[in-house]
């Protein structure tokens, strides 16, 4: 019980304090009228969960606003909301957001934001079904294409959504990069390694005497302590021969099959 309760005001007490001076957002304390805008932040979208998330804002009267709305009030020195104004955004342009999200934010009439990746959206494919395209059964997967081949928006899906007038694009970086940023070796490229369903983002870039810029799945490759590029962290430059090696002794041990050992981890730090 004591354990419990000592577990519970370790977790809670930031946001008591943040509280009791005054230092959360407005909204969480404003009774009729405040100065802050809840922002609620999606990557993907579900169904049928977000179509009941959307009917709940329409019959509460909530109002979705752009990004450049956001910022005009942001601005307003008198500004206050009462209560209505929210913002919805959806992070890395995943298919969902056609599939699923656009035709529902055209029922509803309800607005996003959604933060892409330029540099890894295909421009080559054509526009995919919708959940207004098929059936009540089959519409739940076509939130799976997130997980598939195409898991991103392509420009003609973003193109169409953007005429629509109901999705503001923004830019979530280019590639999404995360860079190294203390030579701290945290893991390395293996089997089981989660390189995220597009663009191996979980892989930080690292430094090419061709391109500069390399996320390539390389088992063996060291990941170095990273953080993503935006934050303006400065960046470690690895040794490309140590990289190198690392690769060149998992695929002299059996390359796939190395990562089958009990010790592979130690015996590839060690080596």
């Amino acid at each position: 019980m004591a354990i419990n309760l000592r577990k519970s005001i370790q977790k809670n007490l930031p946001e008591a304090i943040a509280f009791a001076t005054g230092r959360m957002p407005s909204f969480i304390y404003g009774f009729r009228h405040f100065k802050d805008i809840p922002v609620f932040c999606f990557h993907s979208a579900r169904y049928p969960l977000f179509e009941q998330q959307l009917l709940f804002l329409k019959r509460n009267g909530y109002r979705t606003l752009s990004a450049d709305e956001l910022y005009e009030r942001r601005c307003d020195k008198n500004y206050r909301n009462d209560g209505s104004e929210i913002v919805l955004t959806f992070d890395d342009g995943l298919a969902s957001v056609w599939t699923v999200a656009f035709p529902l934010l055209q029922k509803y009439e309800t607005r996003i934001v959604s933060f892409i990746l330029p540099g890894l959206i295909d421009d080559e494919s054509e526009i995919g079904a919708t959940i207004a395209d098929v059936g009540e059964g089959d519409r739940a997967d076509l939130a799976n294409r997130d997980f598939g081949d195409q898991p991103l928006c392509n420009w003609r899906e973003i193109d169409r959504m953007h005429e629509s007038g109901l999705v503001d694009f923004q830019s979530h970086g280019m590639y999404h990069e995360l860079i190294g940023v203390s030579p701290k070796i945290v893991d390395f490229v293996h089997t089981n390694f989660d390189l995220n369903q597009y663009g191996n983002i979980h892989v930080p870039i690292y430094a090419t005497a061709q391109s500069r810029r390399s996320r390539e799945r390389v088992l063996g490759h060291p990941i170095y302590e990273s953080a993503p590029r935006f934050t303006g962290q400065p960046r470690y430059f690895d040794p490309p021969a140590l990289r190198d090696a690392c690769a060149a002794f998992v695929a002299a041990n059996g390359g796939v099959q190395f990562f089958a050992k009990k010790h592979w981890r130690a015996a590839l730090q060690d080596f």
